[in-house]
């Protein structure tokens, strides 16, 4: 999904990035360490399995999490049971 604004925190530092047209994000430069992920989109909503996930991005390498986005419907929906 493009336009997604994705943020990391962890190691002392806190950085963001928007998904390209094909969904991909990347961060370089990062130190060693566990880093939380999350994402949010105008009219979406993060799937909560995968709300404050953290990856593990060891030295001279790198990790990967993908993130659900849920399209937040407006309205109601109301009905009776029978």
């Amino acid at each position: 999904m493009p336009g997604v604004r994705v943020a990391i925190a962890g190691e002392g530092i806190t950085r963001t990035s928007i998904t390209d047209q094909k969904g991909r994000y990347s961060f370089s430069g990062l130190r060693p360490g566990a880093f939380n992920v999350g994402a949010s989109a105008p009219g979406f909503s993060q799937s909560k399995d995968d709300s404050d996930e953290a990856v593990e991005v060891p030295a001279r390498g790198c990790g990967e999490i993908n993130v659900v986005m849920l399209q937040n419907w407006p309205g109601v929906i109301s009905g009776r049971l029978m």
